[in-house]
């Protein structure tokens, strides 16, 4: 049995249909309710379901299909700049600073991780950041002053779910350049880049609940408590920023 599809109880799928089927230049067949294609014949449907179909693919009818991709293509690798800094892929050359960053106690005070030992040990962890990057998995930039080509901090974002339009920031500063506002203009540049480039709509950060200069951080940019318990780890707090503006085309 064909479904009959109400574009409009379906906001999102039209275009989404419209879209798959320009590019991939196949023909869907619907069949009512939840239909698995998996490029096979399809068990107890008739030959004119059996069209050629995309090689895998789940439709629930029982909502809408709203996502939206996210443009997560990192290479090459977007470097982004602000009136002070550079925000530019870590190099194994950066070993010496990212091994200082991981090593020092205050910054690495309120991250729960172990500290670095060795510079063997940013090498690694440089090398893991950029395979991820390549990936497309996260997205991990060097914050550097313009002037000097010397990383004083990292900005992340990671975590990334299409089925929820959002990612995590994490972000790590020098102490002798923090209370500067580098760490806000760096943060302001990455959101700017999260919302219109990537296309998610929605920023979350997690946080132990003392590190007070991240809460007056992301209170600044106009990250929003969100009021989330997280019963395994009750010092980490939510906060979320939320695009109020689709930017979606």
């Amino acid at each position: 049995e064909v479904a009959t599809i109400n574009s409009s109880a379906y906001p999102g799928f039209r275009s989404g249909f419209e879209q798959h089927s320009r590019t991939l230049g196949l023909i869907f067949i619907f069949i009512k309710r939840q239909v698995a294609v998996t490029g096979r014949s399809i068990l107890n449907s008739t030959p004119a379901e059996r069209a050629i179909v995309l090689p895998t693919m789940t439709i629930d009818f029982n909502k809408p299909n709203n996502t939206k991709m996210l443009h997560k293509t990192f290479t090459p690798f977007p470097i982004l700049t602000t009136e002070r800094l550079t925000l530019r892929q870590m190099l194994i050359n950066d070993e010496q600073e990212i091994f200082t960053i991981r090593s020092d106690k205050e910054i690495n005070k309120y991250l729960g991780r172990q500290l670095s030992k060795t510079n063997e040990d940013a090498r690694n962890f440089i090398k893991t950041i950029n395979e991820n990057v390549k990936k497309n998995d996260s997205i991990y930039w060097a914050i550097t002053l313009s002037d000097k080509n010397i990383v004083i901090g990292t900005v992340c974002l990671f975590s990334f779910s299409e089925e929820n339009d959002k990612c995590e920031i994490g972000y790590e500063l020098l102490t002798n350049f923090q209370g500067t506002g580098i760490m806000k203009e760096a943060v302001e540049k990455v959101i700017d880049y999260a919302f219109n480039t990537i296309k998610v709509q929605n920023i979350e950060a997690i946080f132990h609940r003392d590190n007070q200069r991240s809460i007056k951080l992301l209170e600044k940019l106009s990250f929003r408590n969100s009021n989330k318990n997280d019963n395994t780890e009750p010092d980490l707090i939510y906060y979320h920023l939320s695009n109020s503006i689709d930017n979606v085309t």
